[in-house]
């Protein structure tokens, strides 16, 4: 081989370690990438966390809702309505 062939097989390596580099840091499937996705997996995670304990506390607001002693509140407070011969005093404040 000649002294000029043994320069461009080196070169050609060369660069082709540095497009792998290139590609492999900065490229659409690089470490950065898998990185953000990552760190978007636990963000969902706690979001789904966050989530399904706000849904426990609302399902167990609903069941309160649907009991007979909350209806009557909600009648007699926001209502405002009475039972027969019954009276309705208000308060000023």
């Amino acid at each position: 081989m000649t002294f000029l062939i043994r320069k461009m097989i080196i070169f050609f390596l060369l660069f082709e370690v540095g497009v792998f580099f290139v590609i492999y840091c900065f490229g659409p499937k690089s470490i950065k990438t898998l990185h953000d996705i990552y760190f978007q997996k636990k963000v969902m995670q706690n979001e789904i966390i966050f989530l399904s304990q706000e849904n426990k506390k609302l399902t167990g607001l609903i069941e309160y809702h649907k009991s007979e002693f909350a209806k009557e509140k909600i009648a007699r407070e926001v209502l405002k309505m009475k039972k027969p011969h019954e009276k309705i005093y208000f308060l000023k404040n």
